[in-house]
């Protein structure tokens, strides 16, 4: 089933569909809903991803979004932050359906590639630091800090490889059309 899985898949760069408007956007709002269960974590997730990495890929190039494909099935996702003072995987899912399959480790090599770095700075809430302490300590991932109350009250952050930088990112709300389609924030 890996194989078969890894035969039938693509990784590809949200940046790679701005001229295409339509499909920049359709993937744009594919990649939010995937990824929308971590508003219970993070709150103001929904904020972030609009105002911060949106415009950051479309207007600076410091954001891009990777994006691997089973069949046109969203089954993993990487958020990436490439600037001069900080090298950061911001997000990185993988669909229930598809782990075990080596979808995380292809996405955080290829993450690495594209920032150029081994040791990007990540961060993990307390919730997910057991579901991650191997794959971390396979990279070699140094925890560098812990930050209380960063994303969310009562919820620690553990930093591994740098710390974090700048601001708590600002918590929105946003409007949905009909469709439940990205309209306009509030």
């Amino acid at each position: 089933m890996k194989n078969q899985i890894i035969k039938s898949s693509q990784v590809l760069l949200l940046s790679s569909f701005q001229n295409q408007k339509e499909t920049f956007c359709r993937y744009v709002n594919r990649i939010y809903f995937f990824l929308m269960k971590l508003n219970i974590e993070y709150p103001g997730f929904a904020g972030w991803y609009y105002n911060k990495v949106i415009p950051n890929i479309t207007k600076t190039n410091q954001k891009d979004i990777l994006l691997f494909l089973v069949n046109e099935t969203i089954a993993g996702v990487s958020i990436i932050k490439a600037e001069d003072e900080e090298r950061k995987i911001c997000t990185l899912m993988v669909n229930s359906n598809f782990r075990k399959n080596g979808i995380g480790m292809i996405l955080f090599n290829k993450s690495f590639e594209i920032l150029g770095t081994e040791k990007p700075v990540l961060t993990i809430s307390e919730n997910r630091i057991t579901e991650f302490s191997k794959l971390f300590s396979y990279y070699g991932f140094e925890m560098a800090s812990v930050c209380n109350n960063y994303y969310k009250e009562g919820m620690s952050e553990y930093c591994f490889n740098g710390n974090l930088h700048g601001d708590f990112y600002k918590r929105e709300s946003i409007i949905l059309d009909k469709n439940k389609q990205f309209v306009n924030f509030i």
